[in-house]
């Protein structure tokens, strides 16, 4: 019995984990900068420039996707470079992309 409400626990925490997950990468803009981010670091003017979106919003779904670990920063001088965490993010959602039979959203 203790064996069944251990794994029942660890299991809702695990849902609870991937249901966090799907709720971030739940933003257009937020799958756009992760498709620009996969092809390697980029500063948010480069970013802005690629994606045609304001840089204070850039800025903004940068924030979410940092603070949840799955991009990382490092600043150089004046300019901060963000990049992906772990790849395998970015064949997530190119596989997500796959499953919903979508065109390919590559950073221009």
């Amino acid at each position: 019995m203790i064996d069944m409400t251990i794994r029942s626990a660890s299991q809702t925490h695990e849902a609870t984990d991937i249901t966090n997950l799907l709720k971030v990468l739940a933003d257009e803009n937020r799958l756009k900068i992760i498709s620009c981010l996969s092809s390697g670091e980029k500063c948010v003017c480069q970013l802005a420039d690629a994606l045609d979106i304001p840089q204070n919003l850039i800025s903004h779904h940068l924030k979410v996707l940092k603070t949840n670990r799955l991009v990382s920063d490092e600043r150089r001088g004046r300019w901060v470079y963000y990049s992906l965490k772990d790849k395998r993010l970015s064949d997530f959602v190119a596989q997500a992309g796959e499953f919903c039979d979508c065109d390919d959203m590559d950073c221009p």
